[in-house]
This record gives structure tokens, C-alpha cells and sequence, in this order.
């Protein structure tokens, strides 16, 4: 397994945000590394991206997993002038889907918190990241 594991893994954690929550956040509003995507016109969307430092070396014995912390980025993008209140629903729900300590096969998560707000020309933006632990054997 490698990083790209660890993105797959949380990416499918995330497009399961409407079942988790009981509503339709996500419809095709997803903005994914290096795939086509078009704002929509309600300026409502995400934008993913993962960043993992590299790995450290658990043990030095043969076939000891290696350790990747990283971050999984989430831009929840609203209509400007329309106040947090859309937007921060939103990091409610992520931040449950995302608890602390919760797991996705060997993907552990260690915080989701809000690590920037800003007003673009057109949209809003808060900046989610979730804070993640993987041990990976690299086979």
C-alpha cells in the first residue's frame, strides 16, 4: 500500500458525507486532483486534496509498516455574502464523519478543524483539514 491508498481511502470516506448525514451535499460538486471540473453555477462545491509528509520507518526489522501522517483538505466553497452558516453545517457534519480517533481500514484520524477562512472574488471559502495516521506495509 501506498499514499495513494491513504487518498482513496479518504476520498470514499468522504463521498459517504450524504448517507452519514441524511443529506444531499454532495451531488456533482466534487473537485478531485487532476480531474475536469466545472463550478457550478449555485457556487457550491468541494475541493479535495491530500497532502502526506513522508513516511517514517516504524521498526527496522524486515516488512515493518511505515508511518505516513498527512492531511486530507477540504474547501467548502458557498455563495459570497451569504454568511458562514451553509458552510459551517457542512464542517459539522465532516467533523463527524471525521471524528477523532475514528478509523477507515488503516487510515486513523487524528483532528478536523478549521484552518482558514477567506472571501474570493466570487465565493467563499472555509478550509477543513483532517489530520490522519496510516501505518502501510509496502508490498
Amino acid at each position: 500500500m501506498t499514499e495513494l491508498d491513504i487518498q482513496k481511502t479518504l476520498f470514499d470516506a468522504f463521498n459517504t458525507l450524504n448517507e452519514f448525514s441524511g443529506i444531499e451535499f454532495i451531488k456533482d460538486n466534487v473537485a478531485y486532483l487532476n480531474k475536469p471540473f466545472t463550478v457550478p453555477s449555485s457556487k457550491r462545491w468541494f475541493e479535495l486534496n491530500i497532502i502526506a509528509d513522508r513516511p517514517e520507518t516504524t521498526a527496522l526489522m524486515n516488512g515493518a509498516p511505515e508511518r505516513w501522517n498527512g492531511f486530507l483538505q477540504v474547501d467548502i466553497c458557498t455563495p459570497l455574502n451569504k454568511g458562514e452558516d451553509e458552510a459551517g453545517t457542512k464542517y459539522e457534519w465532516l467533523s463527524r464523519l471525521f471524528s477523532r480517533g475514528k478509523m477507515f481500514g488503516p487510515v486513523v484520524i487524528k483532528s478536523c478543524y478549521i484552518a482558514h477562512r477567506e472571501s474570493e472574488s466570487d465565493h467563499y471559502r472555509m478550509v477543513v483539514r483532517i489530520e490522519f495516521t496510516a501505518d502501510l506495509n509496502i508490498d
